[in-house]
């Protein structure tokens, strides 16, 4: 029935334009007319003016009402940063501008929380962090104290006997093997115990904690360990720390579990990033069988991801390892040349 009704209005307003039309151009005459129907024609023009200027309003009222719809939906979804658009302040200028007042008080919030909830769950990380910290010391320091010394003990008696017997008594050859699985299992101790109680950065850099563990390290595996690094700048105290510990745990797989007899350790910043790589000659595996690697690879890849990085490892049998970790960093760091060590 309304736009039925429409329909005859509009007629009614396009035929009295016409008729206004007409008479304007002389076509028609006020006398032809007759001023009854000139006054309905002039009545119908200005209704039809009166509708148009109405459809134009009602327009911009929808339009503006949309905008309203679209925005409390982009809220209510979690847009904490929809805004209403204010590049016609006669559309309910004033009220619009309250409204993203209203929002950014919401997204100033939202930020609040967000950031009180990462505060607590990093104070949460660090008291983690020091209980196993604590509890790695303690176990390390029992092991030294206890099975070490008695590995040590163990090695000591059989050498000591082994020197006293000749080389044609019938048990010496199984004497020796135990002497030799004594000696393995001592250095295999030691190799944990550092790995339970190792190198602490103790307020010194990146560069001297690794240079301090490699030298370590070699003295105890009979291993080529290089060290190259390029100037790493200022680095987060949080990420030299996770850094650090994704070397160790490397070198540590690298030299127990490979067979390698050479392994190269680079540090370098570029691009905004720091770049850790390890690699080594050893017998390698397949990373995607889950059978071929420990809880090591799991443990790096987990702090990596605690501090944004992106670890990549490349290996096959037979082939050596590559393990590699992008850290980003806030700033640009120093370039890509390498200063060898060791």
């Amino acid at each position: 029935m309304r736009r039925a009704l429409g329909s005859a209005l509009l007629v009614a307003g396009v035929l009295g334009v016409l008729w206004w039309v007409g008479i304007t151009a002389g076509y028609l005459t006020v006398e032809d007319a007759g001023w009854p129907y000139l006054l309905i024609a002039t009545v119908l023009c200005l209704f039809a003016l009166h509708m148009a200027i109405g459809y134009l309003q009602w327009r911009r009222s929808r339009r503006a009402s949309d905008d309203l719809v679209a925005f409390a939906t982009a809220l209510n979804r979690g847009n904490v940063r929809a805004r209403l658009r204010l590049d016609h302040p006669e559309e309910n200028g004033p009220a619009r501008k309250e409204l993203n007042r209203l929002a950014d008080t919401l997204e100033a919030y939202v930020e609040a929380l967000q950031r009180s909830s990462e505060a607590s769950e990093w104070r949460a990380r660090r008291e983690r962090a020091g209980a196993t910290a604590e509890e790695r010391h303690r176990l390390a320091q029992e092991l030294h104290d206890s099975v070490a010394q008695q590995l040590f003990a163990l090695v000591m008696l059989t050498e000591a006997v082994l020197a006293e017997l000749d080389a044609e008594v019938p048990h010496r050859p199984a004497l020796e093997e135990v002497a030799t699985l004594a000696a393995d299992a001592h250095r295999e101790l030691r190799a944990l115990i550092t790995e339970l109680h190792p190198v602490a950065l103790q307020g010194g850099s990146l560069v001297d904690a690794v240079e301090q563990l490699v030298q370590e390290q070699r003295a105890r595996a009979d291993i080529d360990i290089r060290l190259c690094y390029g100037p790493l700048g200022e680095i987060p105290p949080g990420i030299e720390h996770q850094v650090f510990r994704v070397v160790q745990e490397a070198l540590s797989n690298a030299i127990r579990h490979s067979g390698a007899d050479h392994v190269e350790v680079r540090l370098a910043r570029s691009r905004g990033a720091l770049t850790l790589r390890v690699v080594d000659n050893g017998c390698g595996f397949d990373p995607e069988d889950p059978g071929t690697h420990g809880y090591g690879l799991t443990g790096m890849r987990e702090r990596c991801v605690g501090i944004g990085a992106h670890l990549n490892v490349r290996s096959r049998p037979s082939s050596g390892t590559r393990i590699e970790a992008r850290v980003p960093l806030l700033g640009e760091g120093g370039g890509g040349s390498w200063s060898p060590s060791g």
